[in-house]
């Protein structure tokens, strides 16, 4: 789709762009938003990325559903996130574990937010094997941590909605300059490895503010 509305010109700037393909599969089983909120001097985009878990049903009810729950819990707690990023997304992970397991359709699904603050502030969390990965032009690269299970192909070691889930993995960033966030599923990630995006990311550093978000995605 197009990419989202710019906050207004002047001070620093975020733009954010999202994209799905349904793959081979008859139905599409990932879910996305991208939002951008203008609080005056300081902007924030928030990222979340979800993936219904293979072999479960409903699965993009799960994704779907995960999403719109941890916009709804994330919102409001936003100003929090400095003081104490643990409780915060704990608290939304606990909360939409416990409306996909209550739906009764059977689905599970992965669950990787980001929330990203123009003076340098970010913070990502992740359940499962969709990914957040960084790259600035003044910030070393991230790639957020993943449950998949090694030497064990799609299996991943916990999943939201499932009786597998713990906690998120959870990291404080300060980035510097202009960045690139990605949000991933393993659509994605299993035909290009993270490491390799990583490096084409890095050989466009200079260019990513020109490009925009658009461009990448």
């Amino acid at each position: 789709s197009p990419p989202c509305p710019r906050p207004r010109s002047g001070g620093n700037s975020i733009s954010a762009s999202i994209l799905s393909e349904r793959g081979p599969r008859e139905n599409n089983e990932d879910s996305g938003a991208v939002v951008v909120l203008d609080f005056g001097k300081v902007k924030a985009g928030i990222l979340v990325v979800a993936d219904g878990v293979g072999g479960l049903n409903a699965g993009e009810v799960a994704s779907s559903h995960a999403v719109y729950y941890s916009l709804y819990y994330l919102l409001p707690r936003l100003n929090d996130l400095g003081r104490d990023p643990e409780g915060v997304f704990g608290e939304v992970y606990e909360n939409v574990n416990r409306i996909i397991a209550d739906s009764g359709t059977g689905g599970a699904t992965t669950l990787s937010i980001g929330v990203f603050f123009t003076d340098g502030r970010a913070y990502v969390a992740n359940v499962g094997d969709s990914r957040i990965i960084i790259v600035g032009s003044n910030v070393p690269y991230y790639i957020s941590p993943s449950d998949e299970i090694p030497h064990q192909p799609h299996v991943i070691a916990q999943a939201v909605g499932h009786p597998t889930f713990l906690r998120p993995h959870i990291d404080t960033l300060q980035l510097h300059g202009t960045y690139l966030a990605l949000g991933l599923t393993d659509g994605v990630t299993d035909v290009v490895p993270p490491e390799e995006i990583v490096a084409l990311l890095m050989r466009e550093r200079k260019k990513l503010k020109k490009r925009g978000a658009a461009h990448y995605v």
